[in-house]
């Protein structure tokens, strides 16, 4: 997709305007490019400079070194001034083809970049207020240091409710003081923090009189200005990983820490020097989801990476399948006696296709929601939708993405094993997705819960699907033996699919195993009409149109 010569690009645009019908405003066909990929000249300039030999991957580092090298390269990335903290929030678009580009490069600076921006960027923006901003923004853009969100701790991860960890109101000097209680209240998973982050965005029970307020987000500075940590402060590093080696994620204690009042992220809710608490929540569930919604962000940008991840590793195990050789033709075939590349076997494509085609429609899924998220006024049903959405893809995204790099790997023999033809780099690098953003599991039950809620199911399937179940199966059943070229065979076949695991989880409420499927069910449907809505905006005639119409009956058939 990235490789189209500029000069063709813009010939093509320049016969598209010269082919148009005179006195007549008719948008032109879309590309199959600019159908699957925003801020395409944005990408494209991102592309160039991270092609520079300056951030080549160097694979034989020491983890301190790679950790060093890492933080410099990023460093370095900023000069060019290609990003800024406000672009998450008021441009998330860019934000996320910022994301998913540095990813394909190295997935150490995709780490980096997600923490620093992603989490605790958008934390500080979405949560906070005008003194915070005015406070770390320009810090931020510069990477004058890391920044790192403290959620997860050792005993609590997917429920964020029953953290651990306090902060205590002092009326007498006007501060908050933070505790670990416990060693299961030790946040974990801290990015950056046991070499480079200077700040923390940490979540803590908010204590106020004797009072639990429940979960709030605090800044806290956890090192000095000269690099050593703070006082009542302890961290530990968490040693070798799977992958990401260069992001040093660490372990984090509070003894005591005492904080300003100032440094309660308080968009949502305050508290005044008296102690006094009020926000415009009165619901606390309300409140609550006001104050983890910044991590929204970063579960929609994990499933767009992982969509780009899959297609970059399939790409490589494609066009090697096209370059390397297996066994000569059998006498009398078009090609007797020559070597058969080894994509030519019905085994290889059969094994590559599918993988492609499910890779596009959940990256044409996830760009749905994209479009939902970066919306400048949202209302409260676009937040319904982007939160169940984005759970449901971004749990199959990454399960996808993990299949696929491993199917990649295998589909390039032993070259897979090797680091330099970057399978095996994306394949531990990416890892971290799975649970990153939540638990998939989990995830996918936070899908099903609103399928299966009193209307749940006829609000969800009005919002997405052609048919009713009844109608679904008419369809079905009134189809031939060409159903696979029937649009609305393979829409049918999908949503009768979900109206049935609806139906066959309600009826069996203790069998997670069907309402997982169900989630899923969900997701792929979501996802071949979005694939059907790209298929119709580009050119009748294109060879592009026709390729992704058999995507979209692979899709189907590989579901």
């Amino acid at each position: 997709f990235w490789e189209m010569d500029s000069a063709q690009r813009r010939l093509e645009r320049v016969s598209g305007h010269l082919n148009k019908p005179p006195n007549q405003s008719v948008a032109a066909p879309a590309t199959l490019r600019e159908s699957l990929f925003d801020e395409i000249a944005y990408r494209e300039k991102l592309f160039s400079i991270l092609s520079s030999e300056r951030y080549d991957y160097q694979f034989e580092q020491s983890t301190r070194e790679l950790r060093e090298s890492t933080f410099l390269k990023c460093k370095d990335l900023l000069q060019h001034k290609v990003i800024s903290v406000d672009d998450v929030v008021n441009n998330p678009s860019k934000a996320m083809a910022f994301m998913e580009t540095v990813w394909l490069f190295d997935p150490n600076m995709g780490g980096v970049f997600s923490s620093h921006f992603g989490l605790f960027g958008s934390s500080v923006l979405g949560l906070g207020t005008r003194k915070h901003r005015d406070l770390l923004s320009n810090q931020i853009d510069n990477l004058s240091w890391l920044g790192a969100l403290a959620l997860t701790e050792l005993g609590h991860g997917s429920n964020v409710n029953g953290i651990e960890t306090t902060a205590h109101y002092d009326v007498q000097t006007k501060e908050f003081i933070l505790n670990t209680p416990t060693e299961s209240a030790q946040k974990i998973w801290v990015g950056g923090a046991t070499t480079h982050t200077r700040w923390c965005v940490v979540y803590a029970q908010l204590h106020l009189a004797g009072k639990n307020e429940g979960v709030h987000a605090f800044l806290v500075p956890i090192r000095n200005d000269d690099g050593t940590i703070a006082s009542q402060i302890r961290i530990a590093d968490h040693g070798a990983k799977f992958g990401q080696n260069g992001v040093d994620s660490g372990r984090i204690w509070f003894d005591s820490k005492r904080i300003p009042r100032d440094y309660l992220l308080d968009k949502f809710a305050q508290v005044s020097e008296a102690g006094l608490f009020s926000s415009q929540f009165r619901d606390p569930a309300q409140r609550f989801a006001a104050v983890v919604s910044p991590l929204i962000f970063g579960r929609i940008a994990a499933s767009g990476t992982a969509n780009h991840v899959a297609l970059l590793g399939l790409k490589i195990a494609t066009r090697f399948s096209f370059s390397r050789t297996q066994f000569k033709a059998a006498p009398g075939s078009l090609n007797a006696g020559q070597d058969v590349p080894i994509i030519a076997y019905m085994s290889q494509k059969r094994r590559l296709y599918p993988f492609i085609a499910t890779s596009i429609a959940y990256l044409a899924a996830g760009n749905h929601v994209r479009r939902l998220y970066a919306k400048p006024q949202k209302k409260k049903e676009d937040w319904k939708q982007i939160h169940v959405l984005s759970a449901g893809i971004k749990a199959v995204s990454t399960w996808h993405k993990a299949e696929a790099l491993q199917l990649a790997r295998e589909c390039v023999g032993g070259q897979g094993f090797a680091m330099v033809n970057r399978i095996a780099q994306l394949r531990a690098g990416t890892e971290i997705d799975l649970t990153l953003e939540g638990d998939n599991t989990v995830l996918l039950q936070q899908v099903s819960k609103q399928l299966l809620k009193k209307n749940g199911s006829e609000y969800w399937m009005r919002q997405a699907a052609n048919n009713s179940a009844a109608s679904a199966g008419a369809v079905i059943t009134g189809c031939g033996l060409k159903a696979m070229d029937n649009r609305p065979f393979l829409q049918a076949i999908f949503e009768w699919r979900v109206h049935l695991l609806i139906k066959l989880a309600k009826d069996r409420p203790e069998d997670t195993t069907t309402a997982a499927s169900l989630s899923s069910a969900f997701v792929d449907m979501i996802s071949l009409h979005e694939l059907f809505r790209i298929i119709d905006a580009l050119a009748s005639s294109s060879q592009e149109r026709k390729s992704l119409e058999i995507m979209a009956r692979l899709f189907v058939a590989f579901k």
